[in-house]
């Protein structure tokens, strides 16, 4: 075979896993050699510690939407988020899962003594969610994937966002305040009055919704524990609905194609 340009240790490092094991030697240099090798038994064993770290829960890490600490982002670019954190870096490994903004990452690079991670960030999440707009000194909610015996206290959030909200209001009404988001139909579609919703990550209750917005109401933990007062009208927010909703109508979709009368080609 044409040897194709040596890759350096870096660019070894990040490469996706599965395009590893395939990296023929010969593209080596003989000096960055086992450097490359390093680079290569490292990546793998983050990925099977995070394959290993998921067992318990299956393929699918599980969060429940209640946000264990706020963080500080530190660096943003070229596909690499680095945050600040504390609380849920106190029993993390390289592989685990931690939700940023309700988006599933895995830990890459962990430096616990000097309170930070990095996670990489896949061009597809940068299209649905809003951690491409994070700049350095944001807050962010964090939160660690569920453990079998954990209490759900929030609600199944996935780690999955399908798309942004804007924020359009926020009203005090008595010790809470009444926060609108501007959300897209399609993810209105799967939102109901009483439901849950997951809004950066937090696990909310939607108490009431219009053609073009929903609204949530939050208690004073909520205020003082998530990220959600520190933004302003008109910022973006991560949201995920709620998986039954949308499992529910995969389901129902074959019995109301073929209702009598009903164009099956039709949406």
């Amino acid at each position: 075979m044409v040897p194709g340009p040596r890759p350096t240790a870096q660019e070894a490092e990040r490469t996706p896993w599965h395009s590893l094991r395939s990296l023929e030697v010969s593209t080596v240099g003989p000096q960055s050699e086992s450097s490359v090798h390093a680079c290569i038994q490292s990546s793998l064993a983050r990925y099977e510690t995070g394959a290993s770290a998921a067992g318990a829960l299956g393929k699918e890490r599980m969060f429940t939407g209640i946000v264990e600490e706020v963080g500080t982002v530190l660096e943003n670019q070229g596909g690499k988020l680095r945050i600040a954190a504390r609380s849920v870096l106190s029993d993390a490994k390289l592989g685990d899962s931690i939700a940023v903004n309700g988006v599933d990452l895995t830990v890459c690079v962990l430096d616990r003594d000097a309170g930070w991670f990095a996670a990489d960030v896949m061009p597809e999440t940068l299209r649905r969610s809003n951690l491409g707009e994070l700049v350095e000194g944001e807050a962010v909610n964090l939160e660690r994937s569920l453990r079998p015996t954990d209490r759900l206290s929030g609600h199944i959030v996935r780690g999955v966002v399908e798309g942004v909200a804007h924020i359009d209001s926020f009203t005090p009404e008595g010790e809470a305040v009444i926060v609108r988001f501007r959300t897209p139909p399609a993810l209105l579609r799967y939102m109901v009055v009483k439901g849950p919703v997951a809004v950066d990550g937090a696990s909310l209750t939607i108490i009431d919704k219009t053609p073009e917005s929903f609204a949530v109401s939050l208690v004073q933990y909520t205020q003082a524990h998530t990220n959600l007062l520190r933004k302003r009208p008109g910022a973006s927010v991560n949201i995920e609905t709620d998986i039954i909703a949308r499992y529910v109508e995969a389901l129902l979709a074959p019995l109301s194609s073929a209702a009598p009368g009903r164009d099956p080609t039709t949406p």
